[in-house]
């Protein structure tokens, strides 16, 4: 990792004037009381955990010089994932609130990272992610959509950490009417016949929105619950009994 370590120079010197005095950052207490080999800047590190030390001198007096020194830490960087929105299905209340368990949104957001190397809290406001109180898990939504801050803490320093905001919603539980079954005589030489399977849309929903509902039509009800082989609404059928 690269650092600016000048960026301590006002922390270091205080009420000191940086007009009067020096600052010069080294890797050992000896080269600080030699002024020799200073770091230069930008100074690279694959050090986790190193010791700088840094010397204050008198511009105008020489010898006149404070050493101190301080550690310098670096950490994983925290994953990379960013939360998914999550979005379910109502009950057949269809009141817009359900409970949101947030075990796989954790999973995904800790992005294969060892156990205890990052922390993962979420939050109904960005305030409260960000100093980290009033966590939240088997919520019940309060407003249908809903923003939910995810709070992203690296286990080895609680100063590090991201907040990363999603979704959460409710949508409507369609109620699925039967429609009647549908006769024609065939008039072509094949022996089959065109359906307008859009024409039954209006029947199925009974009034429900077209912008919140799509409907599909299957040969099979297991095609039909994995929303796979989705027939034209123009649907050719042979002779026989289809349903």
């Amino acid at each position: 990792s690269f650092f600016d370590l000048t960026d301590k120079n006002a922390e270091v010197l205080g009420d000191l004037s940086p007009n009067a005095f020096s600052v010069k950052y080294y890797h050992t207490e000896q080269q600080a009381l030699e002024g020799s080999s200073a770091i230069i800047m930008p100074y690279f590190t694959n050090l986790t955990n190193q010791t700088i030390y840094v010397a204050v001198q008198n511009i105008n007096i020489s010898g006149c010089k404070a050493i101190r020194s301080f550690n310098l830490r670096v950490f994983p960087a925290l994953p990379h994932a960013l939360p998914k929105s999550i979005n379910v299905c109502d009950d057949f209340s269809n009141d817009g609130v359900a409970v949101f368990d947030f075990e796989e949104q954790t999973t995904y957001l800790v992005d294969g990272q060892p156990l205890g190397t990052v922390e993962i809290t979420y939050h109904t406001s960005e305030a409260e992610a960000i100093v980290g109180s009033n966590s939240i898990n088997d919520f019940s939504n309060t407003s249908n959509p809903q923003t939910i801050f995810s709070r992203v803490t690296s286990g080895a320093d609680p100063s590090c950490f991201e907040i990363r905001p999603f979704t959460i919603a409710v949508n409507k539980q369609p109620t699925a009417i039967t429609p009647d079954d549908i006769y024609l005589c065939s008039d072509q030489a094949d022996m089959s016949a065109t359906i307008d399977l859009e024409s039954l849309i209006e029947d199925v929903l009974a009034g429900q929105s077209t912008t919140d509902f799509t409907v599909t039509f299957h040969e099979s009800l297991s095609e039909a619950q994995l929303g796979r082989g989705a027939l034209p609404y123009l649907y050719e059928a042979a002779i026989g009994n289809h349903t």
